[in-house]
């Protein structure tokens, strides 16, 4: 995986404003320092990778450590960037430093290929049913019925959801997501189970991203079964350090 997606831009932007004090901290050679950078920019991570190795004796390493999880991560390495930031976050005194690893590392876990979570939510509602608070149907009608008035109650969600992701040459990526859940309630209506299947497509850039993701989901319930299917467009912006914005159509 040659590529870092939009949800880690932010964490390089940042790392990117650490990388000043790498030759202050380290002591190195700012031409030999320079020099990886180079090679990281133009897409060389390889090379830029056997550079930053060769100085991990020294006492100060932890500006080489940060340039090299940053390489790291643009070179889709995550496991490797993810021990790297975890050495950096277990040796760092520095509280802001500490939240900024910590922050990392949540973020290259997101980008793990394969994943899988557990569904489970507890909702209070006034409105159970999708009832009525009136209780005729108007001066010439009758009475509605019970059944058809609002009714009070909670309704619970348990279920697994996971994705697959991959790249597509150097910038694209493919994730086919699925979800399985069931709809508990506490009074009236039967227990529901909800599916859903979906492929996204995306382009990442340094800075952007954008793609589209088509989905069906399917109910069954008591009282009727229903299916959708459909497309939805994505795109993100890294608009200044550390701001990202995104939105979905």
């Amino acid at each position: 995986m040659r590529t870092a997606s939009s949800h880690l831009l932010c964490a390089i932007v940042l790392l990117l404003s650490l990388s000043t004090h790498v030759t202050a901290q380290t002591g190195l050679d700012p031409n030999t320092m320079g020099q990886a950078r180079v090679l990281r920019v133009a897409g060389e991570y390889d090379a830029a990778v056997d550079i930053l190795r060769q100085f991990f004796a020294h006492p100060k390493d932890t500006g080489v450590r940060e340039e090299l999880g940053y390489v790291l991560i643009l070179d889709g390495q995550m496991a490797a960037a993810q021990y790297q930031f975890e050495i950096l976050r277990e040796r760092s005194t520095d509280p802001q430093l500490r939240g900024l690893y910590s922050a990392v590392l949540r973020r290259i876990i997101d980008e793990r290929p394969v994943g899988i979570s557990v569904i489970f939510g507890a909702t209070p509602t006034s409105n159970l049913n999708h009832g009525t608070d009136n209780t005729t149907l108007g001066s010439d009608g009758g009475d509605i019925t019970p059944e058809s008035r609002r009714i009070s109650g909670w309704q619970r969600r348990i279920g697994l959801r996971g994705y697959v992701r991959g790249n597509i040459g150097a910038k694209g990526r493919v994730v086919f997501d699925w979800r399985a859940q069931r709809h508990l309630y506490s009074t009236l209506n039967e227990p529901e189970t909800e599916t859903e299947l979906g492929l996204s497509f995306s382009q990442v850039n340094q800075q952007s991203d954008i793609g589209a993701r088509v989905f069906r989901t399917d109910r069954r319930r008591e009282r009727g079964n229903y299916s959708r299917a459909g497309v939805t467009f994505f795109g993100g912006k890294e608009t200044a350090p550390g701001k990202l914005i995104n939105g979905f159509l």
